[in-house]
C-alpha cells in the first residue's frame, strides 16, 4: 500500500505488520484409565498469532530463484493484462506482501497412548516379571488451523527458508 501518499510504492512505505506472539498458549495433558486399560494425551495450541508465510511466497516465484513458481496463486498473479490484488513474481526481490500472512492459530493433539496392562499370568513369573504392558502411540493426530501452509508451529532455521511468526 501507499502509505505516504507518494503515489509510488517504496521502501518508504514499509511498516509493521502481524502479531509475531500469540494472546495465549495452551496444552492440556491427561489420563484416563479403567481396569488394566489406558488413555494418555496431549493437546497444545495457540491463539492470536500471525505467521508470515514464506514459503507459499517462495512457490508464488517471489525472492529468490532457487524456488520455481509453483503455487496455484502464481496463473492468476498481477500482470499488466491481468490486474489482480496478488503480487506479481520478481526476480530475486523480496517484497513482503500481506497476501502471505496467516493467522498462526491452531489446536492439536500431539499426543495419543493406549495402553493395556497384562498381570498374573504364570508365564511371566517363571521369567521373573509381574505385568507387562503393551501400547499403541499417535503423534500428531490431527491440527485444526487456517494456517495456509505446512506447520504453523514451524520456524525459520539458518539458509533454510521456511514459515515463520512475525
Amino acid at each position: 500500500a501507499d502509505l505516504n501518499g507518494d503515489n509510488k510504492i517504496t521502501t518508504d512505505d514499509v511498516t509493521l505488520i502481524g502479531k509475531g506472539y500469540p494472546d495465549f498458549t495452551f496444552g492440556l495433558n491427561g489420563e484416563v484409565s479403567w481396569k488394566k486399560l489406558s488413555l494418555n494425551y496431549l493437546f497444545t495450541g495457540s491463539v492470536g498469532n500471525d505467521i508470515y508465510n514464506i514459503q507459499r511466497a517462495r512457490m508464488m516465484g517471489l525472492g529468490s530463484a532457487t524456488f520455481h513458481a509453483s503455487h496455484k496463486d502464481y496463473i492468476d498473479r498481477w500482470t499488466p493484462t491481468n490486474p489482480s490484488n496478488i503480487p506479481s513474481a520478481r526476480d530475486k526481490v523480496e517484497i513482503l506482501s500481506t497476501q502471505f500472512l496467516d493467522d498462526g492459530s491452531f489446536f492439536t493433539l500431539k499426543n495419543l497412548t493406549l495402553g493395556y496392562t497384562f498381570d498374573n499370568f504364570a508365564a511371566f513369573k517363571t521369567i521373573g516379571l509381574t505385568e507387562l504392558r503393551v501400547y499403541g502411540n499417535i503423534t500428531n493426530a490431527f491440527i485444526l488451523t487456517n494456517y495456509t501452509g505446512f506447520d504453523p508451529e514451524s520456524t525459520s532455521s539458518g539458509d533454510l527458508d521456511v514459515d515463520v511468526g512475525i
